[in-house]
């Protein structure tokens, strides 16, 4: 998994605290650092220097989420890091997000649309709209879950995601579930 990103610019030096890669040469392959279980890697050497620390973390430690709770429905939301999905070299980051859903109230809903609000670490805005989640509708009766899993590409290693979802009770009656704002992001991220 990948972990600390450094942008390290020539005349930057490191205080006591820093990773260990203090005024020492840079070579182009990556360097063990045994003590932290992990690697620095050269990622650009054009301009400022781009390193990537990488180290092991469990998933656990690689999970980011939200919670909120509006007209009695619970939106809980976990995201993660897809590696296997990424590559930073080709600027694409890829992030799994998985959203529960419960009806803490007395009666019956459906979920009729999504709406999200994305924003990568550049600042740039891309706001999604669609029929229902993951192409269904969920029907959801007092005390009931439903829990979906969906990506979200990005062309930097971080960003948020926010949004609502529109719910309509079975008398016909329509309302909007707020969705907490969530980190995007690579295990351990600095930038």
């Amino acid at each position: 998994m990948y972990g600390f990103k450094h942008v390290i610019r020539p005349t930057t030096h490191y205080e006591s605290g820093d990773p260990p890669l203090i005024r020492m040469l840079l070579p182009s392959r990556p360097v063990r650092i045994p003590q932290f279980g992990g690697r620095f890697s050269v990622l650009n050497l054009a301009g400022p220097l781009h390193l990537r620390y990488n180290i092991p973390v469990t998933s656990a430690e690689s999970n980011f989420g939200s919670e909120a709770v509006s007209h009695d429905i619970r939106v809980s939301v976990r995201s993660v890091f897809d590696v296997d999905r990424s590559d930073a070299m080709r600027g694409s980051w890829f992030f799994r997000y998985t959203v529960t859903i419960t009806n803490e109230g007395d009666e019956l809903v459906q979920l009729m649309d999504r709406h999200w609000i994305i924003t990568d670490e550049a600042g740039r805005v891309q706001e999604v709209r669609g029929s229902g989640v993951v192409g269904e509708q969920p029907v959801l009766d007092p005390g009931e879950s439903f829990e979906y899993t969906s990506g979200c590409p990005l062309t930097t290693a971080t960003g948020t995601m926010w949004g609502s979802y529109r719910f309509v009770t079975a008398n016909g009656t329509s309302f909007d579930v707020k969705i907490a704002e969530f980190i995007l992001s690579e295990s351990f991220s600095v930038h």
